[in-house]
């Protein structure tokens, strides 16, 4: 029906139907901002026994799984998969 882009390095969130409608996100110039070195600090601060460093817990996982899941359901079956 569509494609859509989520793209962090240029702050771009853009839909496309293929009735021709779009829709672009209007997003701050910093929207992307990422420090890739605050997992592995995360990591070692925890491998330390600084338990209070891991800001990310299995919730954040499990919900990622979750729409991971959706979205193959939907690519296989051409339908909108809902959990």
């Amino acid at each position: 029906e569509g494609q859509f882009i989520v793209d962090v390095h240029r702050e771009l969130v853009w839909f496309y139907r293929a009735d021709g409608r779009e829709f672009t996100a209007e997003l701050h110039p910093s929207a992307g901002s990422y420090d890739p070195s605050g997992p592995s600090n995360a990591l070692v601060d925890v491998g330390r026994g600084n338990v209070g460093a891991n800001v990310a817990d299995g919730v954040l996982g499990a919900r990622t799984a979750d729409c991971l899941e959706l979205c193959y359901q939907s690519a296989e079956t051409k339908k909108i998969a809902v959990k």
